[in-house]
């Protein structure tokens, strides 16, 4: 049970750091995609998970990968910092979502 949370936390996450960053709602969801109110709440509170077709729905939707709503990028984001660390220097959150944001606009230009 420990890991089906930890999936549902990290796609609660991932789904609306995805919404803000579109300035989306949830009604939006709702209304763009016509999925009940009720499912997208407890998907943005982690209490449920989509189906996959929902997940390519979502996908879709904001124009990414599927594994951006399904892997937790902070691993990922930390690598790469530390391949440009130069010296041992640190980077802060701010930084690393900086980092984020930017592998996320190069990813939209290859499609």
């Amino acid at each position: 049970m420990g890991a089906e949370k930890n999936f549902r936390e990290v796609f609660a996450k991932r789904l609306n750091y995805y919404m803000s960053i579109n300035n989306k709602r949830q009604i939006d969801l709702v209304e763009d995609l016509r999925i009940p109110r009720a499912t997208v709440s407890n998907w943005c509170n982690g209490k449920k998970m989509p189906e996959m077709v929902k997940i390519d729905m979502l996908a879709k939707y904001f124009n990414i990968n599927r594994s951006d709503l399904l892997e937790d990028k902070k691993e990922k984001i930390e690598t790469i910092a530390a391949h440009h660390a130069g010296g041992g220097e640190e980077w802060t959150e701010d930084e690393l979502q900086a980092i984020e944001d930017f592998k996320a606009f190069i990813r939209s230009r290859r499609k």
